[in-house]
Formats: structure tokens, C-alpha cells, sequence
């Protein structure tokens, strides 16, 4: 056998034995990857034809537009290591132009990705928890998960078809792309209890759900950014993870690698930036500018105590 094989067979066992120990049964597939050591894609191939199916897709403006034409409803999720953010849209709301998905009522971005950055797409199709899930998936050339769309509606035989149409034969297109067939299966963690817990996103994001203050909500992903342009109101805490959790948009932040890295105005409008512990960019707050007093006392109460 050639060594993508021999890869993707050896990987094969390993995962199936990670999953099968009970410890790690309720881990998602990002964190397997993570202890692992693979990426997140390469994780996803293992399935194919077994509720994963590979995708070919020439234009990126042509699929999407056949999602928002053909479906109800949707969910758009980007995520990092420390912030994932979930919006789900009406799909005949938006449409989308030179990568850019933005409403048709006030032409504000919802998503805006490169599309040259896509390598890899996937379609999933899975059973959770009694219910059933339909997916396309997106990553980058290292197997990193760019952008997921999930159906939220009741279109299901519309997303299937478009699944079917750009369906092609999995090859071990992601076991090519590595020179060696090994991999470590030891586990890679990030201390997170060094880190001093900055308050200020938890305080603002009280204060705008108490104040019912509309604003821009940016997550930064992989060449992509998504932005939630609304009011909020529940504001919750899961496990180490805070969290806004209202009926079309959900936002979880790993609180602990969050901290403060700019603030002030850009573009006439009140901001504030937030960094995780690799010092990349991954979260911005903005206030629409009808807003600006009011959220200019947020920033006072909050960022100058």
C-alpha cells in the first residue's frame, strides 16, 4: 500500500479506539483533533461515504447563493480555539457577492471569507442526540475548519440535493498532502489556569443585554469574519465558557484567553478589540452609531474602573 493509505488506515484505528474509550465520548471532533494531533478535516475523511461526503465546488458565490435561494434557514458558524460564533439567518434575507453574504434589507455582512482559501469541503450528514444533522463543512490547506452551515429549517430535501450535486469520490486528497504517515496521538493542551481572567467582555456584554444596546458583534476565523448586528439578552456562563445564548444568535467565549487589546473609535463608532492568548485578533465589539452615547458609558463604567 502507498503511505496515504497506510495513513489513513493506521489513523482509522487510533480514532476508533479514542472514541470507543467512554471518557472521550462526548468530546467534539475539533477536540479530538486537537489530542490527536490531526487536523480536524483529516478527522472527517476517515467517515467518508458513512455520512461524510466529499465536495467539489468550482465557484463559492454560486453554492452559496444556491443555499440562501434553496433553503429556509441556516446557521453560519466560525469559529478559533477560544470563540465561536453561531448566527442563524432566514435565508431569504441575504444573498452574497464576491464572498460577502449581507442582508438585503440594510446590506450589512453577516460573513465575508475568501474563498481561496477553501482546499477541502465536506457534507455531513449525522445522527445527535435524536436528531438529525446536515452540515457543509469548509477548511482550509491544513484541514482547519474555516466556515460550517447548518440546516436549521425544514428544507432538508433541498440541502441534500445541492449535496448531491457537488459530491465527488474521496481520493485521500488530505493523506497526500503529508509527506510522513506519522502522527502523535499524545495529548496537546494549553494551561489555561495561568491566565488571568479579564472581566471587561463579560461586563460589557451585561451591561448591553441590561441597556438592550444594538451592536456589531465580530468573530475573527480564518480568513473569514462574522458579524452578529443586533441587540442581545441572554448572557450565561457554561462550564468555563461565557456565553450568549439568544433564539438566533450564540456566542461562546473560553473567557480565561480573552483580554482586552484595543479600544476607542473607528469609523465614527465606539469599538473595543479583544485578543486571545496567541495575540491574534478574535473578537470585536462596535456600537451602531445612533448608539454611540449610550455605549460610550459602557466603555467609561468598564474599561476605566
Amino acid at each position: 500500500m502507498t503511505k496515504h493509505i497506510d495513513r489513513f488506515n493506521q489513523l482509522k484505528n487510533i480514532y476508533k479506539q479514542f472514541i470507543e474509550d467512554p471518557k472521550n465520548s462526548k468530546l467534539r471532533i475539533r477536540d479530538v483533533s486537537n489530542r490527536l494531533n490531526v487536523s480536524e478535516a483529516e478527522l472527517l475523511s476517515l467517515s467518508t461515504n458513512k455520512g461524510i461526503f466529499h465536495l467539489k465546488i468550482d465557484d463559492f458565490d454560486n453554492f452559496f447563493k444556491s443555499i440562501l435561494k434553496e433553503n429556509d434557514k441556516v446557521m453560519f458558524l466560525i469559529r478559533t480555539d477560544f470563540v465561536v460564533h453561531e448566527k442563524i439567518i432566514s435565508c431569504q434575507d441575504y444573498t452574497i457577492k464576491n464572498d460577502r453574504v449581507f442582508s438585503l434589507k440594510d446590506k450589512s455582512t453577516l460573513i465575508k471569507f475568501n474563498s481561496d482559501s477553501i482546499k477541502y469541503s465536506f457534507y455531513e450528514f449525522k445522527k445527535h442526540k435524536n436528531r438529525t444533522l446536515r452540515s457543509f463543512q469548509f477548511f482550509d490547506k491544513d484541514g482547519n475548519s474555516m466556515i460550517k452551515i447548518y440546516l436549521k429549517g425544514k428544507s432538508k430535501d433541498q440541502f441534500d440535493f445541492i449535496a448531491n450535486k457537488y459530491k465527488v469520490e474521496y481520493n485521500y486528497e488530505l493523506q497526500k498532502n503529508f509527506e510522513s504517515n506519522k502522527f502523535d496521538n499524545e495529548y496537546k493542551s494549553i494551561d489555561y489556569d495561568e491566565n488571568v481572567i479579564d472581566l471587561t467582555l463579560r461586563k460589557i456584554l451585561n451591561k448591553i443585554a441590561e441597556d438592550k444596546i444594538p451592536v456589531n458583534i465580530y468573530a475573527f476565523g480564518l480568513d473569514c469574519t462574522q458579524c452578529h448586528s443586533d441587540t442581545i439578552k441572554n448572557v450565561i456562563d457554561y462550564g468555563p465558557w461565557l456565553n450568549v445564548m439568544d433564539k438566533n444568535f450564540n456566542i461562546h467565549v473560553l473567557e480565561k484567553n480573552i483580554t482586552v487589546s484595543n479600544h476607542g473609535k473607528r469609523d465614527g463608532n465606539n469599538f473595543i478589540d479583544f485578543n486571545d492568548s496567541n495575540d491574534s485578533l478574535v473578537l470585536s465589539i462596535s456600537a451602531n452609531k445612533k448608539y454611540n452615547d449610550i455605549f460610550n458609558v459602557v466603555f467609561e463604567e468598564d474599561i476605566n474602573e
